[in-house]
């Protein structure tokens, strides 16, 4: 094991942002004044800040074969960040966000997985790797079916796991997160994942 090395897996997206004035009322029609794409998604935005930090590390993701994904290849290989467990997938497209980015600062986020969420088994190829890293850096933002093979596979001698605990997923317990090494929610996704409504420190401690 390379205790310094990280693993990645996570999600890969690009994100349009759609600036808007104020968020849009129930039924109401709104003209966005500004349209942008940019390289997002949990993982990948973990991955990219990690080698610029200048980190170890590989990352494992999944994108579709479509113009979206050709634009994450190419903005990968400008930061440096290692391609080579990139997976690219047949059947979905590259996984998009929408972000809704008002004035004021405050954002909504729609998410479509698309090839985050298209993992099969043989996608898995992380599994067999794990004990080469000292550290899996991990989202919950792709295949439920790829995030319980590794979070069980961590559990057996692997690395320190470092969840980002979003986007919430109900199908998830709070027991197969036993044993990470660090579990990050927010105040939305620790509400989810507790039952407890978090307003100030105290039930935020409550939650935790």
């Amino acid at each position: 094991m390379n205790r310094e090395k990280i693993l990645v897996v996570g999600s890969s997206n690009t994100d349009v942002i759609l600036r808007i004035p104020r968020y849009p009322l129930q039924g109401e029609s709104l003209v966005v004044y500004k349209r942008e794409q940019a390289l997002g998604g949990k993982g990948s935005n973990r991955a990219v800040a990690l080698t610029r930090l200048g980190a170890d590390l590989d990352f494992c993701c999944k994108l579709g074969k479509d113009a979206s994904g050709e634009f994450i290849l190419d903005a990968y290989e400008k930061e440096g960040v290692s391609r080579e467990m990139v997976l690219l997938g047949d059947t979905e497209g590259t996984g998009t966000a929408y972000i809704m980015l008002e004035d004021s600062g405050s954002n909504t986020i729609l998410s479509y997985l698309g090839a985050n969420g298209d993992y099969t088994q043989k996608d898995i190829v992380v599994l067999s790797k794990l004990s080469h890293y000292g550290y899996l850096c991990m989202d919950l933002e792709f295949s439920l079916e790829a995030i319980r093979a590794i979070l069980k596979a961590s559990k057996e001698g692997g690395p320190k796991a470092v969840i980002d605990a979003g986007p919430v997923r109900k199908e998830l317990p709070l027991e197969a997160f036993s044993g990470a090494y660090v579990l990050s929610p927010n105040e939305t996704e620790a509400s989810g994942m507790t039952g407890i409504k978090i307003t100030d420190r105290d039930s935020a401690e409550k939650a935790c």
